[in-house]
């Protein structure tokens, strides 16, 4: 099962089912087992911040890969060392500069910019003014 997001209202996305539209993707497609029978869990080998390993996943994590949800979550003190070395603050100081995650899995690793990531979210509040606030990094208890 494939899936297509477009990020243009007057494209269509699409699902396939058994097989995958090359028209809709450049470059190489990885596979990855699934770790957890019961749901769509794969081995995380590291999370990064600017290419430096933040220790969260030694001996590998579990990472549920589902396209319904725009959430990363995790337990909080490993939620809070990643929102930590994010250097973007409520008023947005730090968002141009802000570096980049990386996800790793196998031995492919997943760059994700502040802004094309969604780890920090701008804002526009309705009293007006901007602001920013972290993303889909929730917090689990």
């Amino acid at each position: 099962m494939t899936f297509f997001y477009s990020l243009n209202e007057n494209t269509d996305g699409q699902i396939s089912l058994g097989f995958i539209d090359d028209t809709r993707y450049t470059g190489k497609i990885y596979y990855y087992d699934v770790i957890d029978k019961y749901y769509w869990t794969i081995r995380l080998n590291d999370i990064k911040y600017n290419g430096k390993s933040l220790g969260l996943c030694n001996g590998g994590c579990k990472a549920v890969v589902d396209t319904g949800t725009t959430l990363n979550t995790g337990p909080s003190k490993d939620i809070m060392v990643l929102l930590n070395k994010i250097p973007v603050e409520n008023d947005c100081s730090g968002y141009s500069t802000a570096g980049v995650i990386s996800f790793v899995f196998g031995n492919e690793e997943y760059q994700l910019k502040t802004n094309d990531q969604g780890s920090v979210w701008l804002s526009n509040y309705s009293g007006g003014g901007n602001g920013c606030q972290a993303g889909p990094l929730n917090i689990e208890l």
